[in-house]
């Protein structure tokens, strides 16, 4: 989400970033395509294939959907563009993402989500999603960052996408692993 541009859905400005230009093309020109348990067609005015490119106007909040494995990678170029009341939700499945995060960018500004939707990719910007059992939840590694958690659950919710604050996300991640 970044300040100072014309607003999106539910009044953000969304930059949607992936290393491969031909998964991001589609997102603009037609607009990403979710279907199945949710149906929704949105384009997206920003996208970028390098994290590197959001230090120009870094975003109030990052929100990061790759495999785990990425993380490290991930985190480390956030922090060369890192700053105050700049946030960074792992909204992934996986245990202790958040702590990969964490183990970079410092507990303040991390947060973790749990996912309740399941997706897969049908083509570029094309997804399919089987199910969906709202809501998601977040939650804040340290306390001094609770209202910035719970802007993000509204903004999200906002969007669509219902999403709620929560004290209990380490149960919630452990009964997802199951």
């Amino acid at each position: 989400m970044h300040r100072g541009r014309l607003p999106r859905k539910g009044g953000y400005e969304v930059t949607l970033c992936d290393i491969l230009p031909e998964l991001l093309k589609p997102a603009k020109r037609r607009g990403i395509i979710l279907e199945g348990a949710e149906n929704l067609q949105q384009t997206v005015s920003e996208t970028t294939t390098n994290i590197d490119d959001l230090a120009s106007d870094p975003p109030d909040a990052v929100i990061i959907t790759v495999k785990a494995n990425a993380l490290p990678l991930i985190a480390s170029a956030i922090q060369e563009f890192q700053q105050e009341g700049m946030y960074v939700v792992s909204w992934q499945n996986g245990i202790d993402t958040e702590l990969e995060l964490a183990n970079v960018l410092g507990k303040s500004p991390v947060m973790r989500a749990v996912v309740n939707y399941g997706c897969g990719l049908k083509g570029p910007a094309h997804v399919v999603i089987p199910f969906h059992h709202p809501p998601h939840y977040i939650q804040q590694l340290e306390d001094t960052a609770t209202a910035a958690a719970e802007a993000i659950t509204q903004a999200l919710s906002g969007c669509g996408l219902e999403t709620h604050h929560t004290d209990e996300i380490i149960s919630m991640v452990c009964a997802r692993a199951l």
